[in-house]
């Protein structure tokens, strides 16, 4: 992205100085510059999802959402996500939290990424490499579910 500002602004600079001088479609550089930036935006955005299917690097599947704390509002909105065929899961260190997840059905892993040590627990790998987004939604201390 900085090579395109860069490439703009010389080329308006030089489209400038050329008029300054006199010299006839002097215009035509930064025109001609910046259709070449915008076709080049185009191409890119076109081609750039087949080029990463054919080249197998693409991502598939739906993104996840991981959920940091296990209250009622998360278990509540992590069983939307989950009806709507959306992979959430609940990360929390408290266990009780997560067997009522678990018991509501929602993927949970036992963590504390807010702890000194960031520690994560997981059984299943795929709930930290599927979620895409990550939402925290916490409680203030001594409550539960």
């Amino acid at each position: 992205m900085l090579v395109t500002i860069v490439a703009a602004a010389v080329a308006s600079l030089f489209s400038f100085t050329m008029r300054k001088h006199g010299l006839p479609d002097a215009t035509l550089l930064s025109s001609l510059t910046f259709l070449t930036i915008g076709m080049t935006v185009f191409v890119q955005g076109v081609w750039a999802g087949p080029l990463a299917r054919l080249l197998h690097v693409r991502e598939s599947g739906v993104a996840g959402v991981l959920f940091l704390g296990g209250n009622g509002v998360t278990v509540a909105v992590a069983r939307v996500l989950v009806a709507a065929k959306i992979p959430a899961a609940i990360m929390d260190s408290n266990q009780s939290n997560l067997y009522w997840a678990e018991n509501n059905g929602i993927t949970t892993c036992r963590g504390d990424v807010l702890g000194p040590f960031r520690v994560v627990f997981s059984t299943d790998p795929a709930v930290l490499a599927g979620a895409k987004e990550v939402l925290v939604i916490d409680e203030n201390e001594g409550g539960g579910h």
